[in-house]
């Protein structure tokens, strides 16, 4: 769970800092392409939930739940 909690704080620094939060979203995906064999990838699936249910919270979160994040006033 720490590690989903991670992933939408990242998500709203990024929209914070005035970057794009998918950005994260798609880092997760290239990760995903190295595939679960990648050996500079090992330790991360050791410790780490499985990336396409990383992928999936965010999903499920949307970039609505962010739009708070982006407004500049």
């Amino acid at each position: 769970q720490a590690e989903f909690r991670s992933d939408k704080a990242a998500e709203i620094y990024l929209a914070r800092a005035g970057m794009n939060p998918m950005a994260l979203y798609a880092v997760l995906q290239k990760m995903m392409a190295l595939g679960s064999e990648s050996a500079s990838l090992a330790a991360l699936y050791k410790t780490h939930p499985p990336l396409d249910a990383r992928v999936d919270r965010i999903d499920q979160r949307g970039f609505g739940a962010l739009e708070a994040y982006t407004a500049r006033e």
